[in-house]
């Protein structure tokens, strides 16, 4: 607790530092920044929020930095991450400014299947964590999983991408599962979900016809349920993400550009929520609009690059590549907290750059 408490006034003292300034195009920008993110040791999220090893941002980033020519930092940032997860016998959300493993604000879905996402995508040599990885593997579908019904238990709480809501068995989450089966058998580790199939299973639970569902009981449009279902590959249906794609658009939730989470702020949010109010909702998630872009690549080119030049533009804006905007696309800044700046994000514009 008192460890949480001096990384929330680190928080703090930050919104009265002013940002810096990088010179040059969105490109050279970007360049800049990733290499301002590693330390030496590993790739950290941020400059100053987060000047941490997160594994669902080092995943996010993962491909970006091993086609940017990282493969040398990446597999000493997986080195840097497993050793201390398999010392204190834990995955977990983040590691903290003095080692210790960390979740936000309790045990993550998401964590251990982008973990083996990243540690895939790098063709990093798991031989010396297996035991461990297997044992953590286990723990996840007995802590986790409705082994009936295929799903994220219903009605638990577990951390996630929107790790200030609480959520019932999202939609976001049960893609999560989907990809750690396919990464556990890809890197050839014990795997208690072979039997199951995810695309029926996902298909059955939140597709409606039109777009995916938040979660089981909520069927709101959100940027997330209807991302990834198409970037974990779970569902691959073209005609499926085109009306996905439309619902979307008709929410607004690419204005000014991609993405946010919902149209508007909902209910179920963590106590911690009150220093930042709205921080999953309505406000434009750069990380988000990225992983959206991604997709697009696969289904509609054109329009991807539509929204990636949005981006350029911000970036030349700012001189900068920050972590969050309201949902005017104004940097985000509450009481407590303003958004930070220099993320390694940045290496995932580089790469999707690349395709034009």
């Amino acid at each position: 607790m008192i460890e949480q408490i001096k990384e929330g006034l680190w928080m703090f003292l930050f919104r009265f530092k002013p940002y810096p300034k990088y010179k040059g195009n969105a490109t050279e920008i970007c360049e800049q920044i990733v290499q301002k993110c590693w330390n030496g040791k590993f790739f950290q999220t941020g400059a100053c929020s987060y000047p941490l090893f997160w594994t669902r941002d080092f995943a996010f980033c993962t491909n970006a930095l091993m086609s940017l020519g990282y493969k040398k930092e990446v597999h000493k940032t997986l080195n840097f991450a497993l050793n201390h997860f398999q010392k204190q016998n834990k995955v977990g959300c983040y590691i903290n400014r003095y080692g210790k493993v960390m979740n936000f604000p309790i045990y993550a879905v998401d964590t251990l299947p982008l973990l083996l996402y990243s540690i895939d995508t790098a063709n990093f040599n798991i031989k010396p964590y297996k035991d461990f990885l297997n044992q953590e593997i286990q723990g996840f579908y007995k802590k986790v999983f409705n082994a009936k019904k295929g799903i994220i238990k219903e009605y638990t709480h577990f951390s996630s991408m929107k790790d200030h809501f609480i959520k019932n068995s999202s939609c976001y989450d049960n893609c999560m599962i989907a990809l750690l089966c396919k990464e556990v058998t890809k890197l050839k580790l014990e795997n208690p979900f072979k039997k199951y199939n995810f695309k029926k299973i996902i298909t059955k639970h939140f597709w409606n016809g039109y777009y995916f569902n938040e979660d089981l009981t909520n069927a709101e449009v959100t940027g997330d349920a209807n991302i990834f279902p198409f970037w974990t590959s779970v569902i691959t249906g073209k005609k499926m993400f085109k009306s996905c794609l439309g619902y979307i658009q008709t929410e607004k939730l690419d204005k000014p550009f991609p993405l946010k989470y919902t149209k508007e702020n909902h209910n179920g949010q963590i106590a911690a929520s009150i220093f930042v109010p709205t921080w999953e909702g309505d406000k434009i998630w750069p990380f988000l609009g990225l992983y959206f872009i991604e997709i697009l690549i696969r289904f509609n080119k054109p329009l991807a690059q539509q929204y990636l030049n949005l981006y350029k533009e911000q970036i030349e804006k700012n001189q900068n590549f920050y972590e969050l905007f309201t949902k005017k696309g104004e940097v985000y800044k509450s009481l407590f907290y303003k958004a930070d700046h220099s993320m390694l994000w940045a290496s995932k514009y580089l790469y999707l750059d690349s395709f034009k």
